[in-house]
């Protein structure tokens, strides 16, 4: 019978190996690069540097990696993960500005002025979405169905989802 503990270094220490590969192969222009990397786990393991630096470092070297960024994750606890600014930046900015929201739903409500009930479906498929009641493909097929013949409208809130 196996060790599960000893098992489980032994994954550890295969996919560290395997990540090193990977690394070496990505600066094989630059070995350089590798060597730098290699350095700043040494001084993280003899505790020269902490993991903001470790971190600071990996992210200055694997720039334009994305992939080695997302693999050295693996190898470190969920709050110290390294993440990618292009990442960051996109979560911080709004996918919809509120301008767009408003004058979209204004639109949909001055376009079926004469028929409220269209409108009132609409804001509950919001509110389905909004509060996840829905998959975003339900949710777009239940747009798709209700706006049938109005393809700007559906146009305009495929730009909601995404």
């Amino acid at each position: 019978m196996k060790d599960s503990s000893n098992e489980m270094s032994q994954i550890s220490l295969d996919q560290a190996n395997m990540y090193l590969t990977e690394i070496k192969d990505a600066f094989k222009d630059d070995m350089g690069k590798f060597n730098e990397f290699l350095m700043s786990m040494r001084d993280f393991t003899t505790k020269r540097i902490d993991m903001v630096g470790l971190k600071s470092r990996v992210k200055e070297l694997f720039k334009g990696h994305n992939q080695l960024l997302v693999k050295f994750n693996a190898f470190l606890p969920n709050e110290a993960e390294v993440e990618d600014e292009d990442e960051v930046s996109s979560r911080r900015q709004p996918v919809v500005n509120s301008e767009y929201a408003m004058k979209y739903v204004l639109n949909v409500k001055i376009k079926f002025r004469h028929n409220p009930q269209i409108y009132k479906s609409f804001v509950d498929i919001m509110k389905m979405y909004k509060n996840k009641d829905k998959s975003t493909e339900e949710v777009r097929q239940m747009v798709i169905s209700l706006f049938e013949g109005h393809q700007d409208l559906v146009d305009g809130f495929m730009v909601f989802l995404g």
